[in-house]
């Protein structure tokens, strides 16, 4: 079975610019369907949407958290291991 546009044009009812003019427009509204399909026109929020959002946000700011107690043991590791360094205090003692 051959498509409407097909048909059209071999019945000579449209011509080869016409059809891919309708074929451009008919991609490009199923295109912005599919991005808009994700967007709420009622301006209702998905609460599982929502919720997932909630929980990345959370999750990133105990990442963070976690990155600045790790840095500040790293710090005092670093700085304990200078101070106690055994041959600094043989070297520099008076």
């Amino acid at each position: 079975m051959s498509s409407l546009q097909e048909q059209l044009l071999k019945a000579g009812l449209i011509d080869e610019s016409r059809a891919k003019q309708a074929t451009k427009e008919k991609r490009k509204r199923a295109n912005q369907a599919r991005k808009s399909a994700g967007k709420s026109t009622t301006g209702k929020v998905d609460p599982r949407k929502a919720a997932a959002e909630k929980r990345h946000s959370e999750r990133v700011s105990r990442d963070r958290e976690l990155d600045e107690k790790r840095k500040l043991a790293r710090e005092r590791k670093a700085i304990a291991a200078v101070s106690f360094h055994p041959y600094r205090a043989t070297a520099f003692s008076p």
